[in-house]
């Protein structure tokens, strides 16, 4: 995004986020997968526009058994229900990109958090 805040890079900020949703949901859970660790290192964003997705080495089969249940992902992108209840389904993906996309536009993370070794438990409330 430009440093003018106009009208003009405001649309461009918009278009990566929603290229990066749509190869998402495209490429990866239309073929049963979550990627478990989307963040704003692992969508490349190409001059022409093009955007790829990298870092699948958290990938997860959707509806497979994965045997030992364990956090997968980077803490400040981390769904409430994948820190919960280890799940790992497509609206985990989704709610990594919703922080993506506050990351891309107001150039902070979502959540303000520093290093915290507590970070999953704060992520989620527990009573």
């Amino acid at each position: 995004m430009e440093e003018n805040g106009s009208k003009e890079a405001n649309i461009e900020a918009w278009q990566a986020p929603r290229k990066a949703r749509s190869s998402v949901h495209k490429y990866i859970h239309e073929n049963d997968f979550v990627h478990c660790d989307l963040k704003p290192r692992n969508i490349l964003v190409f001059e022409n526009g093009n955007i790829k997705i990298s870092d699948f080495g958290l990938a997860e089969e959707i509806g497979v058994e994965q045997g030992e249940k364990k956090h997968k992902g980077t803490p400040i992108f981390m769904s409430p229900e994948s820190v919960m209840d280890v799940v790992y389904e497509s609206p985990v993906d989704i709610w990594a990109l919703g922080c993506t996309v506050v990351e891309i536009l107001t150039r902070e993370a979502a959540w303000n958090m520093g290093y915290d070794p507590n970070l999953l438990d704060r992520i989620v409330v527990r009573k």
